[in-house]
């Protein structure tokens, strides 16, 4: 059973009481800030002005998909597992080509954009993009890397 202790402001109010006071002045200071806060960083894709701190964030409602093919002896095949990045000046993304090839970078902020393709085994491959106002689709061809000599056996201690 709690008791409410009032005080009326003639006299110290107890220790505890002045700590849960604080407490209480430092809460309402922050659901001010909240309030003051929440309403500018959800702005920005519409055109109006974004908050610095949801410049940090640098999410976007944009996505960058396409697929990576081998170009081998055999003819163009799909290829799996490879690791497409997409770099900005402020943020990255990453991605890994599935078993048909195909890749999806979302959450993509507007504006320009390096997406590179890579595989060990083959010749990485990048290429610029400009995200704005729609998503965007892209394809790479991936060589084989023929300067890649096959692993030599290690010979055993002693010879």
């Amino acid at each position: 059973m709690h008791n409410n202790i009032v005080w009326t402001g003639d006299d110290e109010p107890q220790p505890g009481r002045r700590h849960q006071l604080q407490k209480e002045t430092i809460m309402k200071k922050l659901i001010v800030v909240l309030v003051a806060v929440l309403p500018i960083v959800g702005c920005g894709q519409n055109g109006t002005p974004v908050a610095p701190t949801a410049l940090a964030a640098l999410d976007g409602n944009y996505k960058v998909s396409g697929i990576v093919m081998a170009h081998t002896d055999e003819g163009e095949l799909p290829l799996a597992g490879v690791e497409v990045v997409a770099t900005s000046k402020q943020d990255s993304r990453s991605a890994r080509t599935g078993s048909a090839g195909t890749f999806v970078l979302d959450r993509m902020a507007a504006g320009e954009w390096t997406i590179s393709a890579a595989k060990h085994g083959f010749l990485t491959d990048a290429r610029r993009v400009s995200v704005s106002e729609s998503d965007a689709s892209m394809s790479f061809e991936l060589l084989v890397d023929n300067t890649l000599s096959p692993e030599r056996p290690v010979p055993p201690h002693g010879q």
